[in-house]
């Protein structure tokens, strides 16, 4: 085997006393590694490559996986808290609420407002998000109403309207969007704004 360079020599050394292992200097310089081995015996291990070393490496290496382990426990266990776009949380021992989960959790904005009332919710209560925000469960933007006022709020919220001209009498007034498209499904073109223009123009 031809003598090796001393250039290479050289620089495998410094390598070896920045912390580079056999295999990285190897590959570096693409060398041998035997050649590398017999140019650095001289050179104390690395830190790293040490028996302690290695024992720090294998430790850092589990603590690093029981970290990865508790987030993903702690984003699963978050996925339930935030089931269904609303906050849950772990129902108090001897809760007599409405519970879900083997009666394991209660819906958070349910729980503040019985502690607000002093009391459980009764049937047909309900809790309206005042700002819409069904995770802001903060005590100032819940409301208690009952089922059916909440109901028909928010169907009033959903509906939609639409301006339409009389073709009797030329005024204006306004029709959900849903009737309109609804009599146009049906095969109605005209829509008027009472039964007396209709009658007129027939």
């Amino acid at each position: 085997m031809a003598k090796p360079k001393t250039a290479e020599r050289k620089k495998a050394r410094e390598l070896r006393r920045e912390g580079w292992s056999i295999n990285k200097i190897a590959q570096a310089l693409a060398v041998s590694k035997s050649s590398v081995a017999k140019w650095v015996q001289d050179i104390p291990q690395p830190e790293p490559f040490t028996k302690e070393g290695r024992a720090a490496r294998k430790k850092a290496r589990a603590d690093r996986i029981a970290k990865l382990r508790e987030e993903k426990e702690k984003e699963r266990k978050s996925r339930l808290i935030l089931s269904a776009g609303r906050w849950f949380m772990h129902a108090p021992p001897g809760y007599k609420g409405k519970t879900y989960i083997d009666g394991r959790y209660v819906l958070q904005y349910r729980y503040l407002m019985e502690q607000k009332l002093g009391r459980l919710l009764r049937p047909g209560e309900v809790v309206h998000h005042i700002n819409g925000d069904r995770l802001d469960d903060r005590i100032e933007n819940l409301e208690l109403m009952t089922d059916k006022e909440h109901s028909r709020m928010h169907t009033a919220e959903r509906t939609v309207w639409c301006e339409i001209v009389c073709p009797a009498c030329k005024s204006s007034f306004k029709r959900r969007k849903s009737y309109v498209r609804w009599g146009k499904r049906r095969g109605q073109k005209l829509f008027f704004c009472s039964n007396e223009c209709k009658r007129g123009a027939r």
